[in-house]
């Protein structure tokens, strides 16, 4: 007998990370092997977080849209508890990577409404946030922490864990 849960509160983006640097004072992006994550409040439907269901907007005198193939991922999120215990949160976690952006630019980076959770609720609404890159690629080597595996994989298939960097990149 399956059980049917009634989930009328649709996905919205708790907290977004782009890799940042501060230089003269002000925040900025690098343009080289820029990652962006988004954290959701629910479990999302992973077949709708694809490269349409985000945008990446060069805000220059053409206003251009990225449009070239870049990674959309989706992972679980894993909590470490106090006790040593750990619990996962399914697809809650949408990286964006692998497309390329210029130097000193402003771009528009929205998540559109189409994304939904498991239950068919779709975002309120689109979400934007503005970026500008620096004038300085990121070249600092990252360097691992930590290094955990949450489970093995089955068939011959990676196993599943947490790699903590000093750099998201």
């Amino acid at each position: 007998r399956e059980s049917i849960r009634f989930d009328p509160t649709p996905p919205d983006i708790l907290t977004k990370n782009f890799a940042q640097y501060v230089q003269g004072g002000s925040e900025y992006y690098p343009y080289n092997g820029t990652v962006l994550t988004f954290e959701f409040n629910d479990e999302l439907k992973r077949e709708t977080c694809t490269p349409t269901s985000f945008t990446i907007t060069e805000l220059t005198a053409d206003t251009l849209t990225i449009t070239e193939n870049y990674g959309v991922n989706v992972f679980d999120k894993v909590v470490e508890n106090d006790d040593g215990t750990t619990k996962v949160y399914p697809a809650r976690i949408v990286e964006l990577s692998g497309f390329e952006v210029e130097p000193n630019i402003f771009y528009d980076i929205t998540a559109l409404a189409t994304v939904t959770d498991i239950a068919g609720n779709s975002m309120i609404s689109d979400r934007t946030w503005r970026i500008k890159t620096g004038d300085a690629a990121d070249g600092s080597p990252p360097e691992v922490i930590s290094v955990a595996i949450t489970s093995l994989g089955n068939n011959n298939q990676m196993p599943n864990g947490i790699l903590t960097t000093t750099d998201p990149d």
